[in-house]
């Protein structure tokens, strides 16, 4: 089995780098992704708040987007 990717730093702090967005959820008011990581296993998915995801904004544009059409198209078949 082949080495994990290092951890990039950004603004001085250490970052994985975000393979998707898997899942979403409200906790306490506030919103956390289920991220997949990006080299690791799908069990290793964590869940993290938004706040932790600023450089994985791409990410969370196309799980928007993802989750939109799927509303789309559940209403559609009502």
């Amino acid at each position: 089995m082949g080495k994990l990717p290092p951890p990039i730093t950004v603004d001085s702090k250490e970052e994985y780098k975000v393979e998707g967005i898997m899942d979403s959820r409200e906790t306490r008011g506030k919103w956390e992704y289920l991220v997949k990581w990006k080299g690791h296993k799908p069990e290793e998915s964590m869940w993290e708040p938004k706040a932790n995801l600023k450089n994985a904004a791409e990410h969370l544009k196309d799980y928007k987007k993802i989750l939109r059409q799927k509303s789309l198209d559940t209403a559609k078949g009502l």
